[in-house]
């Protein structure tokens, strides 16, 4: 905290471009465009990137990384503490922009809350994505989800990519069906 200080009264050009990005994301997620709402996703973090990266950025400067990396860090933890403490959520993944809970609440009504109580009390815009009946969690980025109604989201994982063996596809895929059932 006593490293570095934000700025909060002129806003440079690139915080500007990152909120019209921002708002261009939530745009095209609110028309169900979810190739455009990812591609500005992506835009996003490639920008937080170029500050951590030498050689091919004239703004380069590692401490906006470090800044942007520790801010975030530091809002998923204080979540964490949020959701377990207050909402009884059993944080077990934790990534750079989400949180997966185990709850055994009412989960409609605690999620609503939770997602409240992060802008109320963090000032940041949580999302409810999925809820998963059963998951397996791999690593970074790399899970396998089942959702209530049966469907299956696969984020990640080498069974899935189109550059594999078809027979490697049709085993990932059997294994997959196998869990789900």
């Amino acid at each position: 905290k006593d490293r570095y200080w934000i700025c909060l009264k002129n806003k440079g050009a690139i915080p500007k471009m990152l909120l019209k990005f921002k708002e261009q994301r939530e745009y095209y997620r609110n028309k169900g465009n979810e190739s455009m709402s990812q591609a500005l996703k992506v835009m996003m973090n490639s920008i937080y990137g170029l500050f951590g990266s030498e050689n091919i950025f004239a703004f380069q400067d590692y401490r906006v990384a470090e800044l942007v990396t520790a801010f975030s860090r530091l809002v998923l933890l204080e979540m964490k503490d949020l959701a377990n403490k207050q909402f009884g959520m059993n944080i077990i993944y934790g990534d750079t922009d989400s949180i997966f809970v185990v709850s055994d609440v009412n989960e409609s009504n605690s999620i609503r809350c939770f997602i409240a109580s992060c802008k109320r009390k963090l000032d940041v815009d949580v999302e409810h994505q999925n809820t998963f009946v059963r998951s397996i969690l791999l690593g970074k980025k790399h899970y396998i989800g089942i959702q209530p109604n049966g469907n299956i989201i696969i984020r990640g994982m080498e069974g899935k990519k189109r550059d594999k063996p078809k027979f490697f596809n049709q085993v990932f895929s059997q294994l997959i069906e196998n869990y789900k059932n």
